[in-house]
């Protein structure tokens, strides 16, 4: 129903892995053309949401110096969702239907407040 509001700060805000590059062992984010200040989980929600398994999604805000509290898995969805939100409408402005239907798809599990990778048996 309600998510806390964060303090705003600078974020990239559009981290995919096309836009980093290892240096010594040390993820760094390129193309910071859309600079932003937002909340600091819309960096990490989406990537943490579309590639790692729930039970590691604290040890990773943890690492990257972000709270964890009862919010956090809902803010990692919310942010997942708004960003295949916003990658759906990105597709539609290029005519690419099947990229429209497969993030509305992952937008709808986000919005669900579900990971997107199943918890292990």
């Amino acid at each position: 129903a309600s998510l806390p509001s964060a303090t705003l700060q600078p974020i990239h805000p559009d981290p995919h892995w096309h836009n980093y590059l290892i240096s010594d062992g040390e993820p760094l984010l390129l193309d910071w053309d859309h600079i932003d200040l937002s909340d600091p989980v819309r960096d990490v929600g989406c990537q943490v949401w579309g590639f790692l398994p729930e039970q590691h999604w604290d040890e990773v805000l943890l690492r990257v110096g972000l709270a964890v509290d009862a919010t956090s898995h809902s803010l990692i969805c919310w942010w997942a969702a708004f960003k295949m939100l916003g990658n759906a409408l990105f597709n539609a402005r290029r005519g690419n239907a099947e990229g429209v239907d497969s993030h509305l798809a992952m937008f709808a599990i986000a919005a669900d407040n579900t990971p997107w990778l199943p918890r292990p048996s």
